[in-house]
């Protein structure tokens, strides 16, 4: 943007005050494009026809981690994907757009020497979930997780919009399931992804 490209031919500036002020500046634009790149993917969520298709959900995990590659290469992250991982009706690119924010806050969010993530099949074979051993989330907080713009402090200073968490339930929304959360504190956190019973209508 105009704004970016003015702060950045500030940079040469030798007044440290300023300097800081002008990064500051940055910051703020590479969030509102985030911002604005979550809200354009919020737009096609609620306009695009949905397409259901009978999917073993180990095909999606892989191409989620296949995109988010860079940052899992980056930080070493552990990836065990077990064998249990159900066949489900599910709309592939909504699936990858929700494994992928998964995939990032568990990055993000993660001071583990070794960052590790899971994904598994549920007992009823009707979901999947996804487990970290990152942070974990405050209790005070579980209840307003999935609210739009909603962020947790945390103290790590990590940079996002609070729309990830939010598109995830959209997600879950439009396949007529649901999202369960269990976290502790400096334990890490699982996702538990349920589906409806065969047969259902979408």
């Amino acid at each position: 943007s105009s704004i970016k490209l003015m702060a950045e031919s500030l940079l040469d500036l030798e007044d440290e005050s300023r300097r800081e002020e002008v990064r500051i500046i940055e910051s703020s634009c590479e969030t509102m494009q985030r911002m604005i790149d979550d809200l354009f993917v919020l737009s096609k969520l609620s306009k695009d026809q949905i397409i259901y298709e009978e999917t073993w959900i180990n095909e999606i995990v892989e191409m989620a981690l296949n995109e988010c590659r860079f940052d899992l290469q980056s930080r070493r992250v552990s990836v065990n994907i077990m064998k249990n991982l159900p066949k489900l009706p599910v709309a592939r690119i909504w699936m990858i757009e929700l494994l992928k924010n998964l995939i990032t806050n568990a990055i993000k969010y993660n001071t583990a020497p070794v960052p590790a993530i899971e994904f598994g099949g549920l007992t009823d074979a009707r979901g999947f979930y996804v487990k970290d051993n990152g942070i974990g989330i405050p209790k005070e907080y579980q209840s307003e997780l999935f609210h739009i713009f909603f962020r947790v402090p945390n103290g790590l200073n990590a940079k996002g919009t609070g729309m990830g968490l939010y598109l995830v339930k959209q997600v879950m929304d439009i396949h007529k399931g649901s999202v369960e959360l269990v976290s502790d504190e400096g334990k890490g956190t699982t996702f538990n992804l349920r589906f409806p019973a065969p047969g259902a209508k979408f």
